[in-house]
């Protein structure tokens, strides 16, 4: 009964994480984003924006990699808006975590064809990924920067940080950019830089 039992417990462990982990995910004063596990982390948004709201949700649609045809993801979602002088400005911070421990994330985390910028640096002695591209909305297009990093022993986890921002023009073609809309991109990451801060 007792060695039934304790399978029975490790395999929950094995397929939820330790429940000892107790992983905290918040938001601190001064617009700090805190987690304290995977990833341990502190980001600090600048003081126009405002933290707006969290979102806990599950997605069952995932494509993993490892051969495998689906997984079940944990996702927390965290919300910051600028709309001073009609900016309208965001800044999401979204951390996913498949929920078995033998699911791994794929290696690339943005696979957009149609970017004007992408590849990776390091910022706090790790690695990031990062990419800039359009989205079309109703009448307009958002400029989207996005970086994130895989984290976990098995890649199991990552964290993806999205700066977003209103922008007028034709942003369909990567390729044909005018002088004003790649001084533009250079404006928006330079702003996406300076109001996402990481602090460790």
């Amino acid at each position: 009964m007792n060695r039934t039992i304790s399978i029975c417990v490790v395999s929950l462990l094995l397929a939820y994480g330790c429940a000892g982990t107790n992983t905290i995910r918040t938001v601190e004063d001064e617009n700090i984003f805190y987690s304290s596990y995977n990833p341990k982390i502190r980001i600090k948004i600048d003081s126009d924006f405002t933290f707006n709201k969290k979102t806990d949700v599950g997605d069952t649609g995932f494509s993993a990699g490892m051969g495998e045809k689906s997984a079940n993801v944990k996702v927390n979602k965290f919300l910051f808006l600028d709309r001073s002088s009609g900016k309208n400005r965001a800044v999401e911070i979204v951390l996913k975590e498949l929920v078995s421990p033998k699911w791994s994330f794929k290696p690339v985390i943005f696979n957009i064809n149609n970017h004007f910028d992408s590849g990776s640096e390091k910022i706090q002695g790790r690695n990031y990924q990062h990419c800039t591209f359009a989205v079309k909305r109703k009448n307009d297009y958002v400029l989207i920067r996005g970086l994130g990093r895989l984290v976990g022993a098995n890649k199991n986890a990552m964290i993806v940080i999205y700066y977003v921002e209103p922008v007028g023009g034709d942003w369909s073609n990567s390729e044909l950019l005018t002088t004003d809309q790649k001084a533009r991109i250079n404006t928006f990451i330079e702003n996406s830089q300076k109001d996402i801060q990481f602090l460790e």
